[in-house]
């Protein structure tokens, strides 16, 4: 997740955020968050970047890997409480 604000509470709509997209069945490999101090600047930016680039390679490299985060057993129980078919 990756959440940019105006007036801060980055915490919060991380959290929401996440528990919205695990609502939807998505994964996620991490979260980041920051809030704005004017137009794209932000915060401590070489930590925010640094932070956002290591969070990239691990998206990746859970994309590379087929990396499965929801067991298939949750898998096929959140899929049957959503009345959605896997095969």
């Amino acid at each position: 997740m990756v959440e940019t604000s105006g007036g801060g509470g980055d915490k919060e709509v991380l959290a929401y955020m996440s528990h919205f997209a695990a609502a939807l069945g998505a994964n996620s490999v991490g979260e980041i968050g920051s809030n704005m101090a004017g137009i794209r600047v932000f915060p401590d930016e070489e930590n925010l970047y640094a932070k956002a680039r290591t969070l990239g390679q691990e998206l990746c490299q859970s994309i590379k890997d087929k990396r499965v985060y929801c067991p298939p057993q949750q898998r096929k129980a959140f899929a049957r409480q959503r009345g959605i078919l896997l095969t």
